[in-house]
């Protein structure tokens, strides 16, 4: 090749250790390589300094451009060339850089296109083969938290070659990624004090995630993609609705998930009633299970604690309300983890809750109740009031019946997945009563659950009725959708909750969508011949 300017490769990562090597690789050709390490847990750093990189750690502070930043004041040389790990340089790009570099140029930074994939399929359409302007000279700096762009004095010219972008193994790994980058993005946006009114609210959160979705199925013409550019554009429209309801999370007050204090009164077994054993699934419950199992702790005859395979102080936390804890990894199936706390309790009756639940003094007194006089009876329901970022959800659908009180001998667990399904052998009464369910404190929570829920039940609904048609999958991936948050948001009166209603309305329709883009994901690996 011809003598040319020097240049410095950028590379920013974090727990990068699958794709780091890839990218490397694919720049041994620069004279240095730097990559700004956010202290990874796995080998990332260990790889890169075996490639010859150098390797500047530091704790991520929340900010893309300042990872950036620290790169440019690392790199020696007049040019910088700033990749994500997720990159590959093409040998078509590395001789393109070669000839530009090999004299002099006017121009302050260098756009090229990003050629991105998703699922291994080059994304041509919809909007994601784009430009970067990401070969700067070494004096440039980059501003903004997420998707940062350098600040740019001069010229900006343009580099005829791609750079392979490969970000998402899956759309699990792209729900991930993009929880993350929309919690930094609803900060950013959060930050420029705009105060909108319900109505100026509503209107966002139902505007934008439309126009993305239009925009890029539509204007940039991602229908061309098939599937693959619905799915796409259905994702980034439900990415873009997750960032607008985290803004709107930030404007309000912080959740409270404890409940009075005087639940937490020192209780005692109550009358005449039959044995009674309070059974838990955990798995890294150690923030909130002793705040639940207080509650129970002195009123039921005995605590059993299924632990799957906890790594932080679960266990340890158990074991001062109980020495019935138990540890099998669960694998995902919640019927199985229910059926081994079933067999370990030794009481008459089961009362099956979770971490996050909390029996109020209301729902004990009306058990003491019903179990001095149950004859008949295989299981009691009684209602389940869930919160909603602190909001208790009376409306939209999330107000049900819950079964979780039975008699140990008259039921069982049945199936694979998250979603319980007991069957009961007897009655089934109702008690007058609720319990309190706080399944989250966050909307990044909300997704990260989601986003592992919607994966599983993905595998179980595939093995239970094999790949969908071509026409039954668009239909559950767009229709359907509509049709869920009609249901919760007007059928079942979710618009009598505010915006927490309409933000739960549509998150339970992207969390369709979410599941049926899975079940396609699946099925097109399975009847791939690599697969």
């Amino acid at each position: 090749m011809p003598e040319r300017q020097r240049l410095s490769v950028v590379v920013i990562a974090r727990n990068e250790e699958r794709r780091i090597g890839r990218c490397l690789s694919s720049v041994q050709w620069a004279d240095e390589l730097i990559v700004v390490d956010g202290q990874s847990e796995d080998r990332t750093a260990e790889i890169c300094r075996r490639m010859g990189a150098r390797v500047v750690s530091h704790p991520f502070e929340g900010s893309f451009a300042k990872e950036r930043n620290l790169g440019m004041e690392h790199a020696t040389h007049e040019w910088v060339l700033q990749l994500d790990a997720d990159d590959v340089v093409t040998l078509a790009f590395r001789d393109a850089v070669s000839r530009l570099l090999s004299a002099p140029q006017p121009h302050e930074a260098f756009k090229f296109r990003r050629k991105s994939y998703l699922m291994g399929r080059f994304m041509r359409y919809g909007g994601w083969h784009h430009y970067l302007p990401n070969l700067v000279r070494r004096t440039v700096r980059y501003e903004g938290l997420v998707h940062e762009q350098p600040v740019i004095q001069g010229t900006i010219g343009q580099l005829d070659a791609d750079v392979e972008h490969h970000p998402c193994d899956d759309l699990t790994a792209f729900l991930d990624r993009h929880n993350r980058y929309s919690t930094l993005k609803a900060q950013e946006l959060a930050g420029r004090g705009e105060r909108l009114t319900e109505a100026q609210w509503r209107a966002r959160l139902l505007r934008k995630p439309w126009k993305t979705f239009w925009k890029a199925y539509v204007k940039k013409q991602g229908f061309r993609e098939g599937m693959h550019g619905l799915v796409f554009a259905l994702y980034f429209a439900g990415v873009e609705l997750i960032r607008w309801a985290k803004v709107w999370e930030r404007s309000l007050p912080p959740c409270e998930m404890a409940p009075p204090a005087d639940a937490k009164a020192a209780l005692s077994r109550g009358g005449r009633r039959e044995t009674l054993s309070v059974v838990l699934m955990t798995k890294n419950e150690a923030p909130r299970l002793a705040d639940c199992l207080e509650r129970v702790a002195g009123w039921a005859d005995e605590i059993v604690i299924i632990d799957d395979l906890s790594r932080d102080r679960t266990a340890e936390i158990a074991r001062r309300y109980t020495d019935q804890v138990f540890a099998f990894a669960s694998e995902d199936n919640h019927d199985r983890q229910w059926n081994r706390g079933i067999e370990r309790a030794t009481a008459e009756w089961i009362l099956h809750i979770d971490a996050d639940e909390v029996v109020t003094p209301t729902l004990r007194e009306a058990i003491d109740r019903r179990l001095a006089d149950a004859e008949g009876y295989g299981a009691f329901e009684f209602m389940r009031k869930n919160f909603f970022l602190g909001h208790p959800m009376r409306y939209g659908g999330w107000y049900h019946r819950h079964l979780v009180l039975f008699r140990r001998r008259a039921a069982r667990c049945t199936g694979e997945g998250i979603h319980v399904r007991l069957q009961v052998d007897g009655r089934i009464g109702f008690l007058d009563a609720e319990i309190e369910h706080h399944p989250f404190s966050s909307l990044a929570q909300f997704i990260e659950r989601q986003n592992h829920y919607t994966m599983v039940e993905a595998r179980v609904l595939l093995a239970e009725r094999g790949a969908p048609s071509p026409r039954a999958l668009r239909y559950q991936l767009t229709v359907r959708p509509v049709r869920l948050f009609w249901k919760s948001y007007v059928k079942q009166q979710g618009r009598r909750e505010g915006l927490h209603g309409l933000v739960f309305a549509l998150l339970y329709a992207f969390a369709h969508v979410m599941l049926w883009a899975k079940v396609w994901q699946f099925s097109t690996w399975r009847a791939s011949p690599t697969s």
